[in-house]
């Protein structure tokens, strides 16, 4: 709970002894024997208790919270076990805090129950309590679902944490992002599940991976050694998006941490300062309201793990037809400055039921010139 509302009660500091009240006494005690009023304490209001000495300066500072103001930021927490069998006890203030291994054994048994209890309660996820290195794990399959609060462990830098910047960048970083229209039923568009099987793709996106310019160099490397640099494209959303048949490239792939396929462009050798790739990579999108591309940049090692230069996850309801400049993010989450890769995105609407966005974005929409 936030600071300073843990132990506060419903009553607290709004009730307050009346003074024409008696005590209540012991039958056999006379009326004129001063009682022991400490068990019965009663907030006053001046923050002070009756029955006992004055509080001190610092401790009437913290007894002046607001309650009105903590019955709006305080959600009190249950315990779920299944969305059928707990999810109607919830009232609408109540959350729960699942585990990501709680979470991803719902997915598997009540996709729907998850989607119509987040659309009406909050739901907080944090990882699991055996990463003792503070490693992080996959958001996407959460945001998927309808979770509001999907906690990451900040110290730790990677991909997962590309993709959080990602999702919270196409409205300034203002720190929210409202829900699409999939994730919230209504009684004419009933629960949606992100396990259906899959079928016809409902937008087609081919990305032209252009050019990079100016790469920096890492801050480890031997003086003199140039990068060699190559990109990889990931489309990150629903298990059905995932899916190996729903991409197509006309080059190599991979397997990634999230379990769908990475487009891995070739390694150009010893250009860190314009490299080019010119190659496309095609997706079919069956849910791009809750799909994202991530483009990450690494340099090839020839002994031991590549090593990630900079990289960017964009929404893909902030993507735009054209020649797009995509700036890049350090491993930290800082903007490399006077750093891209030039790319070249093409979308059609499959069936007519995906608008294709034609208006330019704000400036921090989506942060591609």
């Amino acid at each position: 709970p936030p600071t300073g509302v843990t132990g506060l009660s419903d009553d607290q500091q709004t009730h307050t002894l009346p003074t024409d009240t008696p005590t209540d006494t012991p039958t056999d005690t006379p009326t004129d024997t001063p009682t022991d009023t400490n068990t019965d304490a009663v907030p006053s209001p001046e923050g002070e208790t009756e029955g006992q000495a004055p509080k001190s300066k610092k401790a009437k500072d913290t007894g002046g919270l607001s309650v009105a103001l903590s019955r709006l930021i305080f959600f009190p927490t249950r315990k779920l076990k299944s969305f059928a069998g707990d999810g109607a006890k919830f009232r609408p203030e109540e959350m729960c805090s699942l585990a990501e291994d709680k979470v991803n054994s719902l997915l598997k048994r009540e996709p729907e129950g998850f989607v119509a209890h987040t659309a009406q309660r909050m739901i907080r996820v944090y990882p699991h309590g055996l990463r003792f290195d503070s490693s992080n794990y996959d958001p996407i399959p959460a945001w998927t679902v309808g979770c509001q609060l999907v906690a990451l462990n900040y110290q730790t830098c990677g991909l997962e944490q590309m993709a959080n910047l990602g999702m919270f960048r196409d409205n300034g970083l203002c720190g929210y992002v409202l829900k699409p229209p999939c994730l919230i039923p209504t009684p004419a568009s009933p629960a949606w599940s992100p396990r259906l099987a899959p079928t016809q793709p409902t937008l087609h996106i081919a990305v032209t991976l252009l050019l990079a310019r100016q790469l920096p160099k890492l801050n480890d490397r031997v003086r003199g050694d140039i990068l060699d640099p190559y990109v990889t494209l990931e489309l990150l959303g629903t298990q059905r998006d995932m899916l190996k048949d729903h991409h197509h490239h006309p080059s190599q792939e991979s397997t990634s941490s999230s379990g769908g396929n990475v487009y891995r462009s070739r390694t150009v050798p010893n250009n860190g300062f314009n490299p080019e790739w010119n190659e496309t990579v095609h997706f079919q999108v069956q849910d791009p309201e809750v799909a994202m591309l991530r483009l990450a940049c690494f340099d090839a090692e020839g002994v031991g793990s590549d090593r990630l230069i900079g990289g960017s996850a964009i929404p893909v309801r902030c993507l735009r037809n054209g020649y797009r400049m995509v700036g890049l993010h350090s491993e930290q989450g800082q903007r490399i400055p006077c750093c891209g890769v030039l790319v070249r995105v093409e979308m059609n609407a499959i069936g007519g039921t995906v608008r294709v966005p034609e208006v330019e974005p704000e400036p921090r929409t989506a942060e591609m010139n």
